[in-house]
């Protein structure tokens, strides 16, 4: 065979003569191997090991499509970790030389002497400062391989190994920014760390855009809806009455539902809003100064005050049946009658509306003092 060979092709029998029938992966004199035993080794070891063809997923034709594919992008990898490792050959052969023409009882190892793994290594030392680095996440960016999306790409890999990839993530980020602008969003990109860049944009839409009290309302209502468990169809009015049932069927009978552990109505809530809004474009100086009295507040007798709600704080019929109890004067906010914007009558508590401070006649009669002393003035 080796004779027909030389006669038709000299090229490949001279090759044979100097040595190239063998294939070697190292450089080491007895490395080499035959095609044969090169193929079994390599080919259908990758075939017969964990992750292989034969290892749980068959033999189908799409089966081996994939694997054919994949193999260029392992055959990468694993080029680019062992020239991450080329530290590990270095160390080996230094330890090689130390004990070459020893004996075994003379041979003693040095705890320096080893090549350092990725799984032990959780700091590395960068323009003099040591900087923590989780080594599994470290791996996952080495073996990351770049996806090229569009919009039927189905993606069969975890979100951490696809975002390891720096380019997979910009890929991510762009076609995101992309279909968020086509749909009416603005959107920014920053080069390094977003915090900076999201209040600068924020403070600079916020000076571009002049919100009225009205949208100013509806965001507020809908923020709060969102903090306080509600879905976007609720209203704080629809909301406090469901948290109100809720307690209500947990309470045993004889226990009220305080009314401050429930939602603020939407008539409280506008005016939280308006008020939130107004402090915060003063302390930004993004508006020219508004009208206090616009967004939430109320002038009376030259003082400011909030405008906490333009409803009762309960219908007409409920109020008529609240009634103090109080064995004092009356002159504080403790008696519920006066709390609540009542004037004791007659029928409530201690006081029967005469001996208090919160009954019409003390009221008159105050205001008919004060009608005089100012007479006595003029």
């Amino acid at each position: 065979m080796n004779a027909r060979l030389g006669a038709g092709r000299s090229d490949v029998y001279q090759k044979f003569i100097n040595g190239h029938h063998v294939i070697r992966r190292s450089d080491r004199f007895w490395a080499g191997l035959s095609s044969d035993l090169i193929i079994e080794q390599v080919l259908m070891g990758s075939l017969k090991s964990t992750g292989g063809l034969t290892r749980g997923t068959g033999m189908g034709e799409e089966e081996r499509f994939v694997w054919l594919l994949g193999m260029p992008a392992c055959t990468e990898i694993r080029a680019a970790m062992q020239h991450l490792t080329d530290n590990a050959k270095v160390v080996g052969m230094k330890i090689l030389q130390t004990i070459a023409e020893k004996k075994l009882a003379d041979i003693s190892l040095k705890k320096s002497d080893q090549a350092v793994i990725l799984a032990v290594k959780t700091a590395v030392t960068v323009r003099e400062e040591s900087v923590v680095i989780d080594p599994n996440l470290f791996f996952q960016r080495l073996v990351g391989p770049d996806i090229l999306l569009d919009d039927n790409t189905l993606l069969f890999e975890s979100k951490d190994t696809f975002l390891s990839n720096p380019n997979n993530k910009q890929r991510f980020i762009d076609k995101l920014s992309k279909a968020l602008t086509e749909n009416g969003f603005h959107t920014a990109h920053a080069s390094g760390d977003a915090d900076c860049l999201i209040v600068q944009t924020s403070l600079k839409r916020a000076r571009e855009s002049q919100s009225t009290a009205k949208a100013v309302k509806k965001a507020g209502e809908k923020a709060l809806v969102q903090l306080l468990g509600g879905e976007g169809k609720d209203t704080l009015d629809s909301l406090r009455h469901v948290k109100y049932m809720q307690k209500l069927s947990s309470h045993s009978g004889t226990m009220a539902v305080q009314p401050q552990k429930l939602p603020p109505t939407s008539a409280a809530a506008k005016f939280h809003s308006t008020r939130v809004y107004l402090q915060v474009q003063e302390w930004k100086h993004l508006r020219e100064t508004l009208s206090l009295t616009a967004w939430g507040w109320e002038l009376k007798d030259n003082t400011l005050f909030p405008t906490y709600t333009t409803k009762a704080v309960a219908p007409d019929d409920l109020l008529c049946i609240i009634k103090c109890n109080c064995k004092a004067d009356c002159s504080t906010d403790r008696c519920s009658c006066r709390r609540h914007g009542r004037v004791c009558s007659a029928a409530y508590g201690e006081c029967r509306g005469e001996c208090c401070m919160n009954s019409i006649v003390n009221m008159e009669k105050e205001s008919f003092e004060n009608a005089s002393d100012n007479e006595s003035d003029c």
